[in-house]
């Protein structure tokens, strides 16, 4: 009887173990980049498993962290809005909460409990280590900005290891407990975790205590104080006052918006929608009579003054606030330059203006937030769905060219 040999290469040879779970490979973790305006911490914490208090951070590497972000602070002349983001993992060992004393099953808690519990305790570290430096007129504007992400669960199985067979297990416990007992035994001559687990299973212990992390990442973003009393609470009015036009036209409704510097966006972004003091997410210019024959039914709710009789060449005012908020997402990408654009949305089709909107009918005024106005007399957009520059200003209000 002839035995053939099957030649297989290295890499065929990687995949089929990783089908049966024999090999496990570390997805490489993305690196975060710096930009040239801010400090960028990038961290791993680590806790005692079962523990999530603030305690334990004083053993890591994030005091040294903080340190470094306070001496940043005080050695720059300017002012700063901080982000916090947590990534967390945790592998599939049963999760426990040791810090409430006491003995299992009393501690048992849900898969994505002590990641939440550390990403808390950290986030609170943080903010307090940095609450000294945070306020309107201080160093860092406002408190921190924060992105906690769900935990994502380690690759390594639990259940189905020789030391946690599946056919032993209570039908309520799904994750696993009974085999981290010292006295479970998982079958003849195959040795339990707690007696295995600093010897024959030593690197699957190893791989857990990797897929066990909190990744922080805490970005210091600089920005030009002056700049951003300008930006908050600045108001960008779309009027129509010119009544010398006798502007009588049901097609002049606009979404508006702000961008930052153009060479940072694509193209066809046109920026952070913006909505009107009284919610409504359109600018409307429309001043023809709610009587009129081609009014549309979704036209009137946009209009300033839907229950006046005499719209007709009326003027017609439209207020948009930049919030503290949105001046703090345009400075901290760097911009200085900033883009005010208008969209032409013809909810009703007037064939008038061949499924468009009335041009040139509006009538800027941005007034900064420290209350300085600028008048503007620029175009709107005519075609539907187009997207038209009304006017491109620095953070307080004055135009500039991009």
């Amino acid at each position: 009887m002839n035995i053939k040999k099957i030649l297989i290469t290295e890499l065929e040879k990687k995949k089929i173990l990783k089908m049966y779970g024999v090999l496990k490979e570390d997805t490489p973790t993305p690196v975060v980049e710096p930009k040239s305006n801010e400090l960028l911490i990038d961290n791993n914490v680590k806790f005692p498993a079962g523990f999530y208090s603030k305690k334990y951070l004083a053993q890591s590497e994030l005091p040294k962290e903080i340190a470094k972000i306070i001496q940043y602070l005080k050695s720059n002349n300017s002012a700063f809005v901080v982000d916090i983001t947590t990534e967390s993992s945790e592998s599939k060992i049963p999760n426990t909460d040791k810090e409430l004393g006491l003995p299992s099953p009393k501690n048992r808690v849900n898969t994505g409990y002590l990641s939440k519990k550390r990403s808390e305790s950290i986030v609170k570290y943080i903010k307090d280590s940095l609450a000294p430096y945070t306020g309107p007129n201080k160093l860092i504007l406002e408190l921190p900005k924060l992105n906690i992400g769900e935990a994502k669960l380690g690759g390594t199985k639990w259940i189905g290891q020789p030391f946690c067979p599946q056919k032993l297990l209570p039908s309520d416990d799904t994750q696993g407990y009974a085999c981290l007992e010292k006295d479970f035994n998982p079958g003849d001559g195959v040795v339990n975790w707690t007696n295995g687990k600093e010897s024959v299973y030593k690197e699957t212990a190893e791989q857990y205590k990797r897929e066990q992390s909190i990744r922080v990442i805490i970005k210091v973003i600089k920005m030009d104080r002056g700049s951003k009393k300008c930006l908050d609470n600045m108001t960008i009015e779309v009027n129509y006052t010119n009544l010398a036009k006798k502007h009588t036209c049901n097609s002049a409704i606009y979404n508006i918006f702000i961008r930052g510097d153009l060479s940072k966006y694509p193209a066809d972004r046109p920026g952070i929608l913006l909505r009107r003091d009284d919610g409504a997410a359109y600018a409307s210019l429309n001043n023809n009579s709610p009587q009129a024959k081609n009014v549309h039914p979704d036209l009137i709710k946009f209009d300033n003054s839907p229950t006046d009789p005499n719209m007709v060449s009326k003027e017609r005012y439209n207020k948009f606030i930049i919030t503290p908020e949105i001046a703090t997402s345009l400075l901290t990408d760097g911009s200085t330059k900033f883009i005010i654009s208008a969209k032409c949305r013809n909810l009703h089709n007037n064939p008038a203006w061949n499924g468009g909107c009335h041009e040139g009918v509006g009538n800027i005024i941005i007034t900064n937030g420290k209350g300085v106005p600028h008048p503007y007399d620029e175009a709107t957009p005519k075609g539907n769905n187009e997207v038209k520059t009304l006017v491109p200003i620095d953070a307080c209000g004055t135009k500039v060219e991009v």
